[in-house]
């Protein structure tokens, strides 16, 4: 299997074309995995309620609560470092896998130390037994971290997509079978344990990469700083998202926390299940580019004008309808949750393509701005919290709102700065989508209010019209009816079953596979 070869010789169209197709079924494929994942979870926590008891599920929460802090350390950011190369030979990658080994064992060795403590905390000597299992988990999957890391460099998510499904549809007949012999928590415990395993194997076995010695540590020293600058990010976004729960919970009470939390989780679901699977796919093949500051810019702006052509008239939707949604999802009871909904929705309204700040600064290798900008945007988030909280949840969520955009313009420009992305190209992306979704807002909310049906009935009829609001607003714009062929034109690309060679081999040098390959 040679990865040297054919790529390094295309020309700069045909390099265009094949990075737009990988790219594009490489997101259908990491969207429809997720949402495949998602699907499969929800059934099997059913299935599972019906067979074990809430205190089961409890026990291993509390696990979860604090072992997942401790998921932030052990990939390093090695992984994107390794995406992000120009070049990868076989001694770096065989030392970012040694890393990423020992680090897993150094925080499983410290989680199966600290368990006594976890379970004197809750009380529960079967936490401490639980966590000391769950540790091994660190372990596993740190011998897949830089093989998942190679399948990304080189957009093999089909393969991705398979090995993670696999280990989910593996993982959930085993714990229905242990649920339903009686083991209990166990039963989930073991769950976790073995998609964890399945998918550390499938990694091993699809990518057929075998690690070699570890090399020279200064052959990886500038990895060893992108990682340390995204996991520095990484940990100060992760209080940053968790701190306006904390604030609430302390000086407004569990129920208001409660609106709070399933609020913010409703409006991010469509965003999230949206922008991940894209950035997943995205960061790779703009690693690629970056030597080339013209397609890198093209990428860009095709990747913000499609975050933002489905994303925000997604979140608009969710705006107008919002007393309906939560009607619907969660009964009358909730409708207290509308307000700080809405309120979250306007912040929202701009998640889809924000993330795209600091997706170009990993790209890129500029993961010390990337780190800066997670400090300063995390010290500015918090003071918001702290100003709004003395007006409740509500407060806090207008606070945060107005920070938002009152960050947009600094941030994308520090972001952006002495990189191909130009501040204009941001805001020029997008606008078309924006505006169309506010007018689409204005018509549903008159239209909403012209039917007294049942919530499902109105957010049919709002969903309807707005899409055909939507796409009209779309046709009066110049250049509008093309911008439209070309995003449903991906759908053209998915369904292609033309065989290109991923682009991104000729720059993975000298890596041994099983094989005896190069």
């Amino acid at each position: 299997m040679d990865l040297t070869t054919e790529p390094q010789f295309k020309t700069a169209d045909a390099r265009k074309a094949d990075l737009k197709r990988q790219s594009v079924r490489g997101g259908f494929i990491t969207v429809a995995s997720q949402s495949f994942n998602f699907v499969l979870r929800t059934v099997s926590t059913i299935i599972l309620a019906r067979l074990l008891t809430p205190d089961d599920f409890g026990l291993v929460a509390m696990v979860t609560a604090i072992t997942g802090m401790a998921v932030m350390f052990q990939d390093m950011g090695l992984s994107l470092a390794a995406i992000q190369s120009k070049e990868l030979t076989q001694s770096q990658s065989s030392s970012l896998f040694w890393i990423n080994v020992v680090m897993g064992a150094i925080i499983g060795a410290i989680i199966v130390l600290i368990s006594p403590f976890i379970g004197y905390f809750y009380n529960d000597q079967r936490v401490t037994v639980i966590t000391m299992a769950m540790a091994s988990t660190f372990v596993i999957e740190g011998l897949a971290v830089q093989h998942c890391a190679l399948l990304k460099r080189q957009l093999r998510f089909s393969a991705l997509a398979a090995v993670q499904a696999c280990a989910v549809c593996c993982g959930v007949v085993i714990a229905i079978i242990l649920a339903h012999s009686g083991l209990g928590y166990w039963a989930i415990v073991w769950m976790t344990i073995a998609i964890s395993f399945i998918n550390m194997a499938g990694m091993w076995i699809v990518c057929r990469w075998f690690p070699g010695a570890p090399g020279q540590l200064n052959e990886i020293k500038k990895m060893l700083v992108f990682g340390t600058n995204v996991t520095g990010f990484n940990i100060v976004n992760y209080f940053a998202r968790n701190l306006d729960n904390m604030i609430i919970g302390k000086f407004c009470g569990g129920v208001s926390l409660g609106l709070y939390s399933k609020a913010y989780q409703i409006v991010l679901l469509p965003i999230s299940n949206l922008r991940m699977p894209l950035m997943t796919v995205a960061i790779p093949a703009m690693s690629k580019l970056q030597d080339d500051a013209v397609l890198y810019r093209e990428y860009c702006k095709k990747l913000l004008l499609a975050l933002a052509f489905a994303g925000m008239p997604a979140v608009a939707f969710l705006y107008v309808c919002a007393e309906d949604v939560i009607n619907l999802i969660f009964g009358p009871k909730w409708l207290a949750m509308v307000p700080v909904f809405q309120v979250l929705a306007i912040a929202a309204f701009l998640e889809p393509v924000t993330g795209m700040r600091g997706s170009v600064l990993v790209s890129l290798g500029k993961t010390r701005r990337y780190f800066w900008w997670g400090i300063g945007n995390a010290i500015s988030v918090a003071i918001s919290f702290i100003i709004g909280v003395r007006w409740g949840m509500i407060g806090v969520a207008v606070s945060y709102t107005v920070t938002r955009y009152i960050l947009l313009l600094p941030g994308t420009y520090f972001c952006f700065k002495d990189t191909p992305v130009r501040v204009r190209d941001f805001f020029g992306a997008i606008w078309q989508a924006a505006l169309a979704s506010l007018i689409m807002a204005f018509g549903m909310f008159f239209l909403e209010r012209c039917f007294d049906l049942p919530s499902y009935q109105r957010i049919l009829i709002c969903l309807s019209m707005g899409v055909l609001i939507y796409t009209a607003v779309w046709l009066i714009f110049p250049e509008g009816l093309s911008r439209i062929r070309e995003i449903t034109g991906y759908g053209r690309l998915i369904l292609n079953n033309k065989r290109s060679q991923p682009i991104i081999d000729s720059s993975l040098k000298n890596v041994e596979f099983r094989d005896g390959s190069v």
